[in-house]
């Protein structure tokens, strides 16, 4: 409503101008239009790239670094009295059913983090998007206050489709691990439980910087690319504004216009605004 009261304003402003005062309106129109584009054009997307590449390294840092902290419950879930309680050959087998179960949730745990981490992404990106919109606005607002950009409309962002953790992975790996349980007793009660849960953690932990490595050349790839293409818009649509604003102030100068009626309408929307 604002940048409406002010658009008329300025067109009943033009329409009084002399034929020599017009003359120059335009020249200086279009020495504006050709500064604004300057403006955009040089509006650079390297410095938002490295923050948005440096905040995926960063977040899937500390998911490694949480799985650490997570594991033990994830392990004691899979790994206790109710879970473990048979003796020799039956205990291999809950052993590697568990184990499976075990790699399984870990597995999907990290792809819930994953998913988490692209959100917190998206999130930045947006952020960014307005931060460069508002950033072209205020320079465009340091040659010209009159010239007022339409609100800012977000492009919406994919989401990548990730694949689980460890739905593909070699057991084999984990057979040192089993074999540090010796029987229910000395499990629960002598620390061998313990011992079993930092195996699986060591273990675990360079398939899972591997997962989030891939994960990683992913959310990059992705991301980066329609970051480059928000911004594209961005500047599409600002160009296509302020090229829209220019030939109306210029269409006030040079066509016949109803000075009475913009008049008009400028007194009944300033006194909406004032109500």
């Amino acid at each position: 409503m604002n940048r409406a009261v002010t658009t008329l304003q300025n067109f009943i402003d033009a329409a009084n101008l002399s034929e020599a005062e017009r003359a120059n309106f335009v020249k200086s129109l279009e020495n504006k239009r050709h500064t604004f584009k300057e403006i955009i054009a040089k509006t650079n997307s390297s410095v938002a790239e490295e923050r948005i590449l440096e905040r995926i390294e960063r977040q899937l840092h500390f998911v490694l670094e949480r799985l650490y902290i997570r594991i033990h419950d994830m392990f004691s879930e899979h790994f206790n009295p109710t879970t473990i309680t048979a003796s020799g050959r039956e205990a291999i087998k809950q052993l590697e059913a568990n184990r499976t179960k075990f790699i399984d949730y870990v597995g999907y745990e990290l792809l819930q983090e994953v998913r988490a981490v692209s959100l917190r992404v998206e999130a930045n990106i947006y952020e960014l998007t307005k931060d460069t919109f508002n950033e072209i606005q205020s320079q465009i607002e340091k040659i010209d206050e009159n010239f007022i950009l339409p609100s800012l409309q977000t492009q919406e962002l994919k989401t990548p489709n990730y694949e689980q953790a460890f739905t593909i992975i070699d057991y084999s790996i984990f057979s040192h691990v089993l074999k540090i349980f010796k029987n229910t007793r000395s499990f629960f009660e002598q620390n061998e439980r313990e011992k079993m849960k930092e195996a699986f953690y060591d273990t675990l932990k360079p398939e899972a910087k591997q997962y989030l490595d891939t994960q990683k050349e992913i959310m990059d790839s992705v991301y980066i690319a329609q970051w480059n293409d928000a911004l594209q818009n961005i500047k599409t649509r600002i160009e296509s504004e302020i090229d829209q604003m220019i030939e109306q102030h210029i269409k006030v100068v040079t066509d016949k216009v109803n000075l009475a009626q913009l008049k008009e309408k400028h007194e009944i929307l300033t006194a909406i605004l004032e109500k």
